[in-house]
């Protein structure tokens, strides 16, 4: 059997890209989840809402929003340099 690298054909992961959305397996967003997600997301989009946003978030709801980063690079790029 030939070898598919040697055909030219890369890695699998490398042609994959991780859904933007949940999985059926993953637990739906939190609400507080969701809307820190969707505040970096409109900023991200260049829409500047209100200058300054306060939510308290349970261990759980971070976990989630680190997954929703974790499925976008650039996004997740973006919010590591701008949130500090």
């Amino acid at each position: 059997m030939a070898n598919p690298m040697a055909a030219g054909i890369g890695p699998l992961e490398n042609t994959l890209q991780l859904p933007l959305t949940l999985l059926p397996t993953e637990k739906p967003l939190s609400r507080n989840a969701q809307r820190v997600v969707k505040c970096f997301r409109l900023h991200y989009e260049g829409h500047w809402g209100r200058c300054w946003w306060e939510c308290r978030l349970k261990s759980d709801d971070y976990a989630q929003v680190l997954r929703v980063l974790d499925a976008d690079e650039d996004f997740r790029g973006w919010v590591e340099h701008k949130v500090r």
